[in-house]
């Protein structure tokens, strides 16, 4: 997870990343990079029908209300797979 980055005058961002590995319908969760595309690439040498997709998640927080604010991200990097 990373830190919280300066988003303007008061906001600040954090940015968290998760992997989500599809296999023939059932989803993987991972925290590592290196541990998804190891898996996919696995499945996808055994033939399996395979997806790859990073879920990111930009966090806001402002310390004036105290609250966070989430925008989530779904994108298919199945391209990527070696």
């Amino acid at each position: 997870m990373s830190k919280y980055r300066s988003a303007g005058v008061f906001a600040s961002m954090r940015t968290i990343r998760k992997w989500i590995v599809v296999i023939d319908g059932e989803e993987f969760p991972f925290d590592r990079k290196k541990h998804a595309f190891m898996s996919a690439s696995l499945a996808k040498s055994r033939g399996l029908d395979t997806k790859l997709i990073e879920d990111t998640t930009l966090r806001f927080r402002s310390p004036a209300a105290i609250e966070y604010h989430d925008e989530k991200y779904q994108i298919d990097i199945s391209n990527q797979i070696p």
